[in-house]
């Protein structure tokens, strides 16, 4: 395995599968179907579903769930489906952008052609379109600056422009959120990917709340660097966590190098404990649900991985 954003998932999955308080081996018997319920029934069923297989400290603090909505173009008849995820792929421009414009384009969606209507049978083009449902405590977000088309592989350089501290995601969360967080988030960690799509080396930046510092990691090599180096890294994996509404306050060095309020370093430490003080929902691609799809996308990723051939030191 060569793909920091393959590894990650993987390592989220091993994690789970070992802290998964859930014991049940056999199928459990099954729920009413969701067809035709109200999106936020719909929502909280694929959940529920997801929650009878799966419950761990990975499942509350990294996963979420998002909506895909089918449009056809020919009858006009909507369909909308809910699956889970414990990170998010953003495609990338082309030229220099910003981490809000990947978002954008992520919920955006865009348009299939030649596809049949389970509704009236037409083929025709329809209008698939992704919403944010649920978004959890931890929120990773990938960049996909490899590409696989006619028989070429190539990786996007772009620079993207992130911020360090208020990514604010309220807008893109169409759903009810629990109160113990806000979805105002700030980063924590940075991967970068130097290098080709034949070869290359990963190097990453954390932030150390206790040492209210940044570092740098090469390998065995590790230093203190400025948040003006993170601003201005070429990212292939961001990780972002969220505010708690009443935590106690610490500092945090910003997007300008100033010193500024952020949740401090133990109110996560609760949490990784066990505690049922942070409850996100406990979507991705395991077992039960819609866990499934996830679990296909895993596999077609790593396939992709294969074929590009971009490995990592």
């Amino acid at each position: 395995m060569q793909d920091a954003h393959e590894f990650i998932i993987l390592l989220l999955s091993w994690l789970h599968d070992d802290l998964n308080a859930v014991t049940t081996t056999g199928e459990l018997p099954p729920r009413p179907p969701a067809e035709g319920l109200p999106n936020i029934k719909a929502g909280e069923a694929a959940w529920c579903d997801f929650q009878r297989y799966n419950s761990s400290i990975v499942t509350q603090l990294f996963h979420g769930l998002h909506k895909s909505t089918l449009l056809c173009t020919g009858c006009g008849s909507e369909s909308a489906t809910f699956e889970t995820f414990s990170l998010l792929s953003l495609p990338l421009a082309i030229g220099k952008s910003n981490l809000t414009q990947c978002l954008d384009e992520y919920v955006r969606g865009d348009l299939i052609t030649d596809w049949t209507c389970p509704k009236c049978q037409c083929r025709c083009d329809v209008h698939k379109k992704l919403d944010l449902w649920w978004l959890p405590p931890i929120v990773i977000l990938h960049l996909k600056r490899f590409s696989f088309a006619g028989g070429t592989a190539r990786k996007n350089h772009a620079q993207v422009t992130f911020p360090l501290r208020d990514l604010d995601l309220s807008r893109l969360a169409v759903g009810s959120h629990p109160d113990t967080y806000r979805l105002v988030y700030d980063i924590y960690g940075v991967v970068e990917h130097h290098g080709s799509q034949d070869s290359g080396h990963y190097t990453a930046y954390s932030f150390n709340h206790p040492a209210d510092s940044w570092f740098f990691m090469d390998d065995s090599k590790v230093r203190e660097c400025s948040a003006a180096s993170v601003r201005d890294a070429t990212a292939y994996l961001l990780c972002y966590r969220a505010r708690e509404r009443h935590a106690p306050e610490g500092v945090f060095t910003g997007d300008d190098g100033a010193k500024s309020t952020a949740p401090a370093h133990g109110e996560w430490r609760t949490a990784l404990a066990g505690s049922s003080t942070i409850r996100a929902p406990p979507p991705s691609r395991w077992r039960g649900g819609t866990a499934s799809s996830a679990a296909t996308r895993f596999d077609s990723a790593a396939t992709r991985t294969a074929d590009l051939g971009h490995g990592g030191e």
